[in-house]
């Protein structure tokens, strides 16, 4: 996996590692590298699609990423990237071409396309009596510590499924 986005373009090699510094001298606070880890996907999508100066992009490849990056296969889980995700990518690449700009290596910032994060959902949100309903209905201490962590730490689905054991820390409280 760590070959699937390695950059083979010294100028691209170059764009990140100028990315890298200015997104640490500007204090972006981020789990990990992430924005740097989106921008070498970004840029290791247009070297396969052998677009390979910068100053060449054009809305159209934007356009085509957007696509690419929305029905990318998520490489932890099953299924696409979430749309969250989809939004993080987007603002990276929205970030490096800020970077671009204030370096003067390009000339002009090239129009995302717009990824709304909600898509229109609206969230269903659960009522008090909704609540004790599904407490009402756990067989089990188990299934009731389950659905007590996911509902009152807010826990998210893919979080449930990979807790652990060790993920407890009952002296600390968390």
């Amino acid at each position: 996996m760590k070959n699937r986005f390695e950059l083979q373009t010294t100028s691209y090699q170059l764009l990140l590692k100028g990315f890298d510094e200015s997104v640490r001298a500007e204090g972006y606070r981020q789990t990990g590298n992430t924005y740097q880890n989106n921008v070498k996907e970004f840029l290791a999508y247009l070297e396969r699609n052998e677009l390979l100066k910068i100053k060449k992009l054009q809305a159209l490849n934007m356009i085509a990423y957007y696509e690419y990056i929305s029905t990318r296969p998520n490489l932890k889980s099953e299924g696409v990237l979430s749309s969250s995700t989809i939004s993080n990518h987007m603002f990276s690449v929205d970030l490096f071409f800020d970077y671009l700009l204030a370096e003067k290596i390009i000339d002009k910032k090239i129009i995302l396309p717009k990824h709304d994060r909600n898509e229109g959902k609206q969230r269903n949100v659960l009522t008090v009596d909704e609540v004790k309903n599904l407490y009402s209905v756990c067989e089990n201490k188990r299934d009731r510590a389950i659905l007590s962590i996911a509902y009152g730490c807010g826990a998210r689905r893919r979080e449930i499924k990979t807790l652990n054991v060790s993920d407890v820390q009952l002296s600390k409280g968390l």
